[in-house]
């Protein structure tokens, strides 16, 4: 199941990828954010990048998102990071966050939520929020 979905995600990144214009750069195994947040995020040194893609959310927010995966020698994917970066668009400036986390960390001078979630590798998949800004 997860290798079907990586291979729907370098589908989707590679077509996406042919008009698209990232704003974070990718440096082998980190990507880096010249602002909103202005950070380095850096992954394992065993991961391999397999793309990214930006979209309009909901004529709302603009999305870009960086995959990368760890796989093992005969390819099968064992763990995948989504980064994803938002922000709401110019038209939109009155738009705030209404969710809230009791965890927080600050990175770049900006506060975000912090919501992780565990589960075995057979286990169910369910929906993983790993860090979402508080403040646009």
């Amino acid at each position: 199941m997860i290798k079907l979905f990586v291979y729907i995600i370098c589908l989707a990144t590679f077509v996406a990828s042919q008009t698209a214009t990232f704003e974070r750069k990718v440096e082998r195994n980190a990507i880096v954010s010249a602002h909103d947040a202005k950070v380095r995020v850096q992954l394992p040194d065993s991961v391999q990048y397999v793309g990214a893609d930006r979209w309009n959310l909901y004529d709302i927010a603009d999305c870009e998102l960086h995959a990368f995966v760890d796989a093992d020698a005969k390819k099968n994917v064992q763990r995948l990071y989504w980064v994803q970066f938002e922000g709401y668009l110019p038209s939109k400036p009155d738009l705030r966050h209404q969710y809230d986390s009791p965890r927080h960390t600050t990175i770049g001078g900006l506060d975000f939520y912090v919501d992780t979630w565990v589960r075995p590798k057979d286990a169910e998949t369910q929906r993983v929020r790993t860090a979402s800004t508080s403040k646009s």
